[in-house]
C-alpha cells in the first residue's frame, strides 16, 4: 500500500501531523523519478512553512494506513498571534526537518553503501523510540529496498548486497521482509566507521 496524500507543487492548504503509521517526504525530478528526502513517523509534521509562495516544494506518500491530524495553514499561522509559544514550536519542527536532512546529506556524501544503510536503520530506530516514548525495539520497518534506494542514492542492487552483508556479520536480522537490528549501539558504531 503506497499513496501520495501532498502532490509537489500543491497549495500549502493544510498542515499534517502524523498521530500513528509510516510515510515518506520525497522531490520530483524533471524525468518523474523520486528522491526520498525522509522518512515520517507518528509525530512529525508535514506542510509547516513560513512561505506560502511556491506551494509545497514536496510530495508524500503513505507507506501504511495513517492516522493523521490536518489543520488548516490560515488557522495554524492565525494561532500565532494568540499563542506564540506555537511559533516557537513551528520553527522547531523547521528546524529538525532541517537537521535530518543535513544528517542524510552527510550519510549520503561521506559513507559506504553498508554505512548509509546502518545510519538509516539507527536513525528511524531513535525516532520511532522518540515518537512512542518507548524503549521498546523497533517493531516494524516497513520500508522496502526500493525505498531505501531511493532514500541514500544507492541502486537496489547494492542495497541488496549491503543488507545481506549486515546480516551475515550479525548487524541485523531480516525475517520475513522486516529488517531489524540485532545491536543498535553495534549498528551505530559501524555506521561510524568504527570496527565492530
Amino acid at each position: 500500500m503506497s499513496s501520495d496524500f501532498i502532490e509537489p507543487g500543491q497549495p500549502i492548504h493544510k498542515i499534517y501531523l502524523i498521530y500513528s503509521g509510516w510515510a515518506f517526504r520525497y522531490r520530483l525530478l524533471r524525468d518523474g523519478r523520486k528522491q526520498i528526502i525522509n522518512f515520517a513517523l507518528p509525530g512529525d509534521y508535514l506542510g509547516v512553512s513560513f512561505s506560502q509562495s511556491d506551494g509545497m516544494r514536496f510530495g508524500a506518500t503513505a507507506v501504511t494506513d495513517l492516522e493523521v491530524g490536518i489543520v488548516s495553514y490560515a488557522s495554524f499561522t492565525r494561532a500565532f498571534g494568540e499563542r506564540p509559544d506555537l511559533a516557537i514550536q513551528a520553527a522547531s519542527v523547521i528546524e529538525r526537518e532541517a537537521i535530518l536532512v543535513e544528517e542524510a546529506l552527510v550519510a549520503v556524501g561521506k559513507l559506504t553503501a553498508r554505512q548509509r544503510i546502518a545510519w538509516l536503520i539507527v536513525d528511524i530506530c531513535r525516532r520511532w523510540r522518540d515518537a512512542v516514548a518507548s524503549e521498546d525495539g523497533l517493531q516494524d520497518f516497513p520500508f522496502t529496498q526500493n525505498h531505501i534506494a531511493d532514500a541514500l542514492g544507492l541502486s537496489l542492487v547494492h542495497v541488496n548486497k549491503s543488507l545481506r552483508a549486515l546480516k551475515l556479520v550479525g548487524l541485523i536480522k531480516i525475517e520475513g521482509g522486516k529488517i531489524r537490528p540485532v545491536d543498535e549501539a553495534r549498528l551505530m558504531r559501524f555506521s561510524e566507521g568504527q570496527h565492530v
